[in-house]
């Protein structure tokens, strides 16, 4: 005689066609899995390692369709179970009197009130709608007892094991442990290969910021606003990008700009080479006609080159100092910046920001991305000083056309949509809007603390947001 198992749920819960058949059909495949498990040639494994399905099901989470809190209820329960393999029982077990054996090794009976507490004391309605939700996604099964209670009843003659066991059935995930990890490991290798897509990313935009950036400051010719431009247009936050056909796409688009700025570099340098070979052609000729009056000025001439090489070593060791300099605080926390500034960390030139000399590094290589000229940025250097500055280009940024909290917003007056930043429009004009920061910080009239408090309270209402709906 088969043990008969419980399928409808107690109280006010109902019942659909769906969730009998999906049970009948667990039911039968948990049976057939168990008369072929530990066989030669099967896949389903003897014993499952409960921890390690659990952290395949965590990295499987969105494919299989459970939360993160309704993963800590699994948790829960399956700390509830004394073993820590799980597995199946053998199809020949059975009393003397030839029913089969219950199969109640795999079910778990904890109150409301213990499963709340090791599941970090969540409600009951949220406890019963994550329960459900584990259901939902045959990870589990509902066995209720008649009064809804969960207990377990001990077999005749006291020995050891239970005749009847009421509460949760973890056979599911035993059955789906081969399925399951071949979900996560799936996973696990997309995710690296995302990884290294945003990795080569991160590497052309750092390699083409630089390089604009250092056209621009020493003045080569070349349509380098241009490319900077271009740039700006290939800077949408990695984050916001889980697409690996978007990511390979953005990796080849820079990866042809940062061949065509290098190519531009290289034409300036071979330009200059020729320039530089000619010069001291002219300049080999008028050595040799004026060989006398150079022996008769070799004490001047020291003198003077001694001159220009110290112009020279003065003229390329500022920026090399610039960087090696302590940045001063300001009055503004910095993990406030990046706070209601995210996005700047994806212009780190050491993958992370973690202190000012970090943001404001970061600040440099933005600048120019963001089509501010060298002047701009000059001039608020002087007006605000390097880091506050920097948490200026920090807040434009968030603000700015490209940043991942712009979105397309209905116009009032029934015009066209337009970008906004958390209901406001989108900075437009970086460099614009740096120089007006400027001008205000001149009359002592700029509040970067106005800057970066909404910019910060935005960002936390949408997080909360976007934790309501997990």
């Amino acid at each position: 005689m088969r043990e008969h198992i419980a399928t409808t749920p107690f109280g006010r819960r109902t019942l659909s066609l769906g969730q009998i058949a999906a049970s009948v059909a667990a039911r039968q495949a948990i049976d057939e899995a168990s008369a072929r498990a530990g066989e030669p040639g099967s896949n389903q494994p003897a014993a499952v390692h409960k921890w390690r399905l659990f952290r395949s099901i965590t990295e499987a989470k969105e494919e299989i369709g459970v939360s993160d809190r309704a993963l800590g209820v699994l948790n829960a329960l399956l700390s509830f179970h004394p073993e820590t393999a799980l597995s199946l029982p053998a199809a020949s077990e059975g009393d003397d009197t030839g029913e089969a054996a219950p199969a109640n090794a795999l079910i778990v009976f904890p109150s409301n009130r213990e499963l709340s507490i090791r599941a970090n004391g969540i409600g009951e309605r949220s406890l019963a709608r994550h329960l459900a939700s584990l259901v939902a996604a045959g990870l589990i099964l509902r066995r209720d007892s008649p009064n809804g209670k969960r207990y377990a009843r001990k077999a005749r003659g006291g020995e050891g094991g239970f005749s009847e066991v009421f509460g949760f059935d973890l056979s599911p995930l035993v059955l789906r442990a081969g399925e399951i990890e071949e979900r996560a490991e799936r996973l696990r290798r997309e995710r690296q290969r995302l990884q290294v897509l945003r990795e080569r990313i991160s590497l052309h935009r750092r390699d083409a910021t630089k390089m604009i950036a250092s056209a621009i400051d020493d003045g080569a010719p070349g349509d380098w606003d241009g490319f900077a431009q271009r740039l700006l247009a290939f800077s949408a936050p990695l984050r916001r990008m889980r697409a690996a056909a978007a990511l390979e796409q953005l990796e080849a688009e820079l990866g042809h700009l940062r061949v065509e700025i290098i190519r531009a570099l290289m034409a300036q340098e071979a330009a200059a080479g020729s320039g530089d070979a000619s010069g001291t052609e002219d300049q080999k000729t008028a050595a040799s006609a004026n060989g006398t009056s150079q022996e008769s000025g070799n004490d001047s001439h020291d003198d003077s080159h001694h001159h220009i090489s110290n112009t020279q070593s003065q003229t390329f060791e500022p920026a090399s100092k610039e960087a090696s300099r302590p940045v001063p605080k300001p009055e503004i926390p910095l993990g406030m910046v990046l706070e209601a500034c995210p996005d700047i960390q994806e212009w780190a030139p050491s993958g992370g920001i973690a202190s000012w000399t970090d943001l404001v590094a970061a600040a440099r290589l933005l600048r120019s991305a963001l089509g501010i000229s060298p002047s701009a940025w000059t001039a608020a250097i002087e007006a605000l000083g390097e880091t506050d500055a920097a948490i200026a280009v920090a807040a434009i940024l968030q603000r700015h056309e490209s940043s991942s909290s712009a979105a397309l917003v209905t116009s009032p007056d029934g015009g066209p949509p337009q970008l906004a930043v958390h209901g406001a429009p989108a900075i437009r004009s970086a460099g614009g809007y740096l120089r007006t920061l400027t001008e205000q910080a001149k009359r002592n009239s700029l509040s970067l603390h106005a800057l970066i408090i909404p910019l910060r309270k935005a960002q936390r209402k949408a997080g909360a947001e976007r934790h309501a709906r997990l």
